[in-house]
């Protein structure tokens, strides 16, 4: 466009209004423009440049019914004269089977294809051609085939998740009652351990209590014999005494002195040994001595 004259631009903007069918309007501002002049405006811009392919999507769709059943006339004659190749994307089955020389059915998410149907001469471009109504009917079908299988596909799809959730979830239940089982069973390991740790004790508190009986009647014995010889030495001695004179009872009373020091010097050993074991008592005690 660029390397022709403003002249010769003038005449191609010209000759593609009057292939629209908009010479009148060619002076118009786009909001004094119907729709459908503005589709055809549309058809136009894009069929100026000549090109080999012509994508229109939609094209006509936003159109009323009688609007758009006129461009579709309009459009067929346009793409017959330039010879243009177009791809119309459409959801109209009548409209596809009016205007197309082939029709491509596509599968939904992602776009593939599902079909293709080629429109034979035998097919009149007369909606009430049987021929016509026949491949239109055929074609709806398809597309209604096709929507119970994607229905079902989807219906698939949801039960496949909903599935994999479920699993999910007992997953996430089984992990969760294998920890609860994990901490009932240390719980029971801890009690277990608990048990004998006051069994343990019990029966420690029994041994000491059992030592100390023993260490007390020891100790009860021990004082009983220290008596019970001391008593001896008495009645040995003071039949003896008796009839003697005095110096002769003094030294009985010595001899029996002496002979009872060695259980007295024992005890006082006994004192000053648990006396010693307490702090501070050693050096306040008077029954310790520096000297033996």
């Amino acid at each position: 466009m660029c390397a022709l004259s403003a002249a010769e631009r003038g005449k191609l903007v010209r000759d593609h209004l009057h292939l629209v069918g908009l010479d009148q309007f060619a002076k118009a501002y786009p909001a004094q423009l119907s729709g459908g002049m503005a589709q055809r405006a549309a058809i136009a811009r894009a069929l100026v440049t000549k090109p080999r392919f012509l994508l229109l999507d939609e094209l006509l769709g936003a159109l009323d019914e009688l609007t758009r059943l006129r461009l579709q006339d309009e459009l067929q004659r346009i793409v017959r004269h330039d010879g243009t190749t177009a791809v119309l994307v459409t959801h109209d089955v009548d409209e596809a089977v009016y205007l197309g020389d082939r029709i491509v059915i596509m599968h939904p998410h992602p776009g593939r294809i599902a079909t293709i149907l080629p429109v034979t001469d035998a097919v009149s471009r007369d909606r009430s051609d049987p021929n016509f109504i026949r491949l239109r009917d055929d074609i709806g079908n398809q597309v209604a085939e096709q929507i119970k299988l994607e229905r079902a596909e989807i219906a698939v799809e949801e039960a496949r998740k909903a599935k994999l959730l479920l699993s999910v979830e007992l997953e996430d239940k089984d992990n969760k009652l294998a920890e609860l089982e994990a901490m009932l069973k240390a719980r029971e390991k801890l009690t277990e351990a608990q048990q004998q740790q006051a069994e343990f004790l019990k029966k420690q508190r029994t041994l000491d209590d059992e030592k100390r009986e023993m260490a007390l009647t020891i100790e009860r014995k021990g004082r009983i014999g220290r008596r019970s010889r001391e008593g001896e030495l008495r009645s040995r001695r003071r039949p003896q005494n008796e009839g003697c004179g005095k110096e002769e009872q003094i030294a009985g009373r010595a001899l029996m002195v002496s002979e009872a020091l060695p259980s007295c010097v024992e005890t006082f050993d006994l004192v000053a040994e648990s006396m010693s074991s307490i702090p501070n008592v050693r050096s306040r005690s008077p029954l310790c001595f520096d000297n033996p």
